[in-house]
């Protein structure tokens, strides 16, 4: 269960940064940042349903890091990485952090 609601989390935001970026990668790279961190959509709209929190998210589906790249004509825009490791041993997540992204790739490949 945890592992399905982790793939469901990464799916969500990679969904998220694909579709909402696009229109928005010529807005200075601090204001996308805050679109991300503070934009999650959930999977169903309602309609005056605030947006999430991408910490509020990562609490709610236990995941203790993640890091998220942005890439535009071919290039990173942007890295930037929330969170630990491990949650037992607290070491931040950084630029050599390496996850295991098993299906995922499917995703970000079919796009």
């Amino acid at each position: 269960m945890k592992r399905i609601k982790l793939h469901q989390f990464s799916l969500a935001v990679i969904f998220f940064i694909t579709i909402f970026l696009t229109s928005t990668l010529s807005q200075p790279k601090d204001s996308l940042i805050t679109k991300v961190e503070n934009g999650l959509l959930p999977v169903v709209l309602i309609k005056g349903e605030a947006p999430f929190n991408l910490q509020e998210r990562m609490d709610y589906y236990n995941v203790p890091g993640i890091s998220i790249t942005v890439i535009k004509d071919y290039k990173i825009e942007w890295t930037k990485q929330y969170g630990v490791m491990d949650s037992e041993l607290q070491n931040p997540v950084n630029d050599e952090t390496l996850f295991s992204v098993g299906s995922l790739s499917k995703g970000v490949a079919s796009l």
